[in-house]
């Protein structure tokens, strides 16, 4: 039967006593009384039978008045009469059966109806006014069917469901929008927006209803959760909800699940439990759990160009952006995305793809759309020039211009060696453009590298080290007593970002990603898997693929394409396609691809330089690349540099950093680029049997040698201590008494003195020389090439600069 819904109005009479939950079971219960003749919705769950056919004004209700008898034929809606029939004959033919009447009256424009005049006989009809006639019975025509189109589609990070022809109701605000794209991109923004209606071509409003209302030409774009994009869907998320019948099996990543639920033609998404396991579900109703997310499937989505395209099969899109006939969907979907112009692309035919203006697809069958959606967004963290960056696709900076270079391993130097630096844009292959501001925008063809802290590598992850910086949010409660052991922790843990270090042997572990500055903290993010590999360091990532990936040639294990890889300058990494089967990459935009693993290549390698040498009465211990924290008083060279920090007692080391060496307060090394230092070593140096004493007032070193002796003067404890290989050190216990340890770190001990055993000394031509393995000296004086050592007394230890 027909019904005409009347909004904010209602129904007279009551024509029955029961109260109907639903409108479906209201109007059964309405055709069935005779008394019935409409039916009034009270509330969400309260529907009334009604006498009366006539509504009134009433806020908030909405009534429905019975209509008559209808069928759905050859695309048109036919109403039934009794006891009349129709004038003027549509054509000359008498048809045996309804269905042949009403299937050339569907396709006679002047034909308004069929008129049943006897057994097998039925005539077509132009006339539009009923006249009574005994026994006969008229099919009227009515309107043709509307064909209501609806989709799932990305724009502005939320999925959205299109549908035509509908409006909603209520409004979000008072603007009207030009184009869909700022329409859709303030809803995001709108909390009261629930959707938008398109009104026009250039007519467009937000709205706080979600339900779809019909309309003739209307289209609304519904409102989802936050987008992402998965196994070739786009899904809706939705925190604090879970989904209806929900899987036993469990699985550990989304992507993992999100490929499961693709694969299961029962399963309508996916829902992150509270304990951080992923789990398929069959149903898309939404109830509310606290510490769940919901994944709600929505659409077939390809990534292509930096954009997410919806895939709809038997429909086409109007109008051409461009004349051009494309003969694959890879370079049709390049070219949209590189056009303003271009919303979409249809498969016409084999081989042939067309460029379309058009955004809403009409029913055309054998054809296949992929309409234009939001820019698939990726991000990753690689390693390079000691640092950490945050990858972001399709980004771009903007603010804090600072300059412009032609190759992106000129960027990172140059970024790094800047200190007003935050990060560059890849702003084309020969363009890199640098920026003291790290505010982004989404920008097609575009790749931002953000800058983060030093590189630490814990349990087979990069971390980003920030010094007088700390995270939020406890992933557990438990205080580690090291960041080793923190990290360990935090790497088990579904909900753990990163680790602070809030004090001595209190490490936390954190659920936040934003750092905030906190004074004497230090706080690590996790970053991706990363392994070394060649001298590179390479992120994995699972469940994803990059593109320009060329299949000519097969690498059968990760090592071999890692190698040839690492050869290629212009190669940006490797993907795993299946087993035994890798491929190179020269290619920087990342999609979900399941079964798939990518291995970025990173930057090489920076070797960590360490050794102690001896200068102004002190042991130093050198460390390259790192720096030390409280930087002050710079001047030109090392010896003046060690000669005041020898001198000063708040000074606890050296720190160089643009071309200047500075005391500094900080104990403890740091990750850095292009930075030396050279920590103060305990209390003074002592020089005995050609080794480096260090001495540590109130300190005690653990563990007796094999050589239990107590010695009676230091010098004679020394000795010994000089001739056993296991012999680290040497503690004064009491006067007279001088025991041999095993212990390298020295511990708080209250009136002791530790005597550290800190390296080996060559003697000669009044010099002593520390003498360190595995490293060379650089900035050679001369090319004189001598036969013996004891022929150099000009080389000064103390101003020499080293590498591995």
């Amino acid at each position: 039967y027909m019904w005409a819904k009347n909004s904010g109005k209602k129904l007279s009479g009551d024509a029955s006593t029961t109260t109907h939950k639903t409108l479906g079971a209201a109007m059964k219960a309405c055709l069935a009384n005779s008394k019935c003749n409409g039916v009034t919705k009270e509330s969400s769950t309260s529907y009334k039978e009604n006498t009366g056919s006539t509504a009134s004004t009433s806020s908030g209700k909405v009534a429905y008045i019975k209509g008559d008898a209808y069928s759905l034929d050859n695309a048109y809606y036919w109403t039934v009469i009794d006891g009349v029939k129709l004038s003027g004959y549509a054509d000359t033919t008498v048809y045996k059966t309804l269905a042949k009447g009403k299937a050339a009256c569907a396709k006679l424009a002047k034909c308004n109806g069929v008129t049943y005049e006897k057994a097998s006989t039925f005539r077509t009809n132009t006339g539009d006014k009923p006249s009574y006639s005994s026994g006969m019975k008229v099919y009227w025509k009515g309107g043709k069917n509307v064909k209501v189109i609806s989709y799932g589609a990305t724009a502005s990070s939320y999925t959205w469901t299109v549908k035509k022809p509908f409006y909603l109701t209520g409004s979000a605000d008072t603007k009207t929008y030009k184009t869909k794209k700022s329409a859709l991109k303030a809803c995001t923004k709108n909390s009261k927006c629930n959707g938008v209606t398109k009104q026009g071509s250039t007519v467009y409003k937000l709205n706080t209803g979600s339900t779809a209302e019909s309309h003739k030409t209307y289209t609304v774009y519904i409102k989802g959760g936050k987008s992402v994009v998965s196994s070739g869907k786009a899904w809706a998320t939705t925190s604090g909800y879970s989904l209806g019948g929900l899987g036993a099996t469990t699985y550990t990543s989304f992507t993992l699940a999100s490929a499961a639920c693709t694969k299961a033609s029962t399963c309508n998404g996916v829902v992150k439990k509270k304990n951080g396991k992923y789990v398929i579900a069959t149903k898309s109703t939404k109830t509310k759990s606290t510490g769940a997310t919901s994944y709600t499937v929505s659409s077939t989505v390809k990534v292509s160009g930096d954009y997410s395209w919806t895939v709809k099969t038997d429909y086409s899109l109007s109008g051409y952006s461009s004349t051009k006939k494309y003969t694959t969907l890879a370079t049709a979907l390049t070219a949209c995305a590189a056009s303003s112009k271009c919303n979409g692309v249809t498969k016409e035919a084999t081989k042939k793809y067309k460029l379309n203006s058009g955004s809403e697809p009409s029913s055309k069958s054998g054809y296949s759309v992929y309409i234009k959606g939001g820019l698939k967004k990726s991000s990753r963290t690689i390693y390079n020039t000691n640092y950490v960056w945050t990858v972001k696709a399709p980004y771009a900076l903007s603010k804090g211009k600072i300059s412009t270079v032609k190759t992106e391993a000129a960027a990172y130097t140059a970024c790094i060696t800047n200190t007003k630096c935050l990060g560059f844009t890849r702003d084309s292959s020969t363009s890199f453009i640098l920026y003291s501001d790290t505010t982004v925008t989404e920008t097609q063809g575009k790749l931002t590298y953000l800058k983060g802290g030093p590189f630490v590598k814990s349990n087979g992850y990069m971390w980003d080290y920030r010094t007088g910086k700390t995270l939020s949010g406890y992933a557990d409660t438990t205080k580690y007593e090291s960041a080793a052991k923190a990290m360990t922790a935090c790497v088990s843990s579904s909900t753990c970002k990163g680790v602070t270090k809030e004090g001595t042997k209190n490490f936390r572990i954190n659920t936040g990603t934003t750092v905030s500055t906190k004074s004497g903290r230090t706080c690590w993010l996790e970053g991706s898997e990363v392994e070394k590999y060649n001298s590179y360091y390479w992120t994995k990532k699972s469940g994803y693929t990059l593109n320009n990936v060329s299949t000519k040639k097969k690498y059968t294990t990760a090592s071999k394409a890692k190698t040839a890889c690492s050869k290629a300058s212009t190669c940006t990494g490797v993907v795993k396609a299946a087993s035994k089967t890798y491929y190179l990459s020269t290619g920087s935009t990342i999609s979900d691809k399941s079964g798939y693993t990518v291995y970025f290549k990173g930057g090489k390698e920076v070797k960590r330089q360490s050794l102690t040498m001896t200068s102004d009465g002190y042991s130093w211990a050198y460390e390259s690349p790192m720096k030390l924290s409280g930087p002050y008083s710079g001047v030109a060279t090392l010896a003046a540099a060690l000669t005041a920090c020898s001198k000063d007692s708040k000074c606890n080391g050296v720190t160089y950093k643009s071309k200047k060496y500075y005391k500094a307060t900080g104990s403890t090394a740091a990750p850095g680029t292009g930075t030396q230092c050279w920590i103060k070593q305990g209390n003074g140096n002592y020089y005995v049997s050609a080794k480096v004493w260090t001495s540590y007032e109130d300190k005690k070193l653990t563990g007796y040698d094999t050589d239990k002796t107590v010695y009676t003067t230091k010098k004679k404890a020394l000795k010994a201590c000089a001739k056993s290989s296991t012999c680290s050190g040497v503690t004064k216990e009491a006067t007279k008494n001088y025991r041999l340890n095993t212990g390298k770190s020295p511990t708080t001990s209250s009136g002791l003195t530790t005597y550290l055993k800190s390296g080996s000394t060559v003697s000669s031509n009044d010099y002593r020389f520390t003498k360190t393995t595995g490293y060379v000296a650089t900035t050679m004086l001369t090319k004189t090439v001598h036969k013996t050592s004891m022929l150099l007394p000009w080389l000064v230890p103390r101003t020499l600069s080293v590498t591995v």
